[in-house]
């Protein structure tokens, strides 16, 4: 009987380590569960900072080459132009582009 007696809290000590370390698998994975979770992002705002003024303009020259990059194929401009202006009731930007190229054939290509 003396046997059985010292059998029983070793079975009682080892019931009880692998529950502690079942216990701590979980809270681990549930720890890293969580700080895997993508952050949620604050709602976008609808006020928009732009850095713009109005009547801005930006002027571009455009020079194209061919294809061993030597020869000037043609050139021409974009101009882009920013209004301030208001559209169905709000406040807006308007971006505008005019870009003029002239191909060295003597082509000129306009568009708005």
């Amino acid at each position: 009987m003396a046997e059985t007696n010292s059998k029983k809290p070793k079975t009682h000590k080892i019931i009880v380590g692998i529950f502690c370390v079942a216990l701590i698998l979980v809270v681990t994975s549930a720890g890293i569960y969580y700080l895997s979770q993508p952050k949620s992002q604050p709602e976008a705002s609808i006020d928009v900072v732009t850095n713009f003024n109005d009547d801005a303009w930006l002027k571009t020259k455009i020079v194209s080459y061919d294809d061993t990059g030597t020869t000037i194929e043609g050139e021409g401009y974009v101009n882009s132009l920013v209004k301030s202006r208001t559209y169905d009731g709000k406040a807006c930007w308007i971006f505008s582009d005019n870009f003029t190229f002239t191909y060295t054939n003597g082509t000129v290509r306009d568009d708005f």
